[in-house]
């Protein structure tokens, strides 16, 4: 079966840089934008990323102050979001060579041959 495919909608989704992280991470805020703005009912992400429902909702609404790395981006990739990074000055940052993976490794040290 052919899986169909989205197109998602360019929207920038950004947090201040004065933001103050008291009660819930800064990255949940911007979920709850990007999962608002995808039209997706909780239901729908957690089949496309297999995150829970419970744990949705509890981003948003329940006690989780800080989610874990893996879970947001299984729901970023679940609703077609796109992750950019920046730099301090607003540089956008690319990999320099492609998947780690695939970077060259670093020449070994020779060892001391001793006295």
């Amino acid at each position: 079966m052919k899986r169909p495919t989205y197109r998602a909608k360019v929207r920038t989704i950004g947090v201040a840089h004065s933001y103050n992280f008291i009660d819930k991470h800064p990255v949940l805020d911007i979920m709850h934008r990007a999962v608002a703005a995808s039209g997706m009912s909780y239901q729908r992400i957690h089949e496309r990323s297999g995150v829970g429902v419970s744990t949705l909702r509890n981003w948003f609404y329940g006690e989780t102050k800080r989610p874990s790395y893996a879970t947001v981006d299984a729901v970023r990739i679940a609703i077609g979001a796109k992750c950019v990074w920046f730099d301090a000055v607003g540089n956008e940052l690319k990999a320099p060579r492609g998947p780690v993976h695939a970077w060259p490794k670093p020449p070994r040290k020779k060892k001391n041959g001793g006295p």
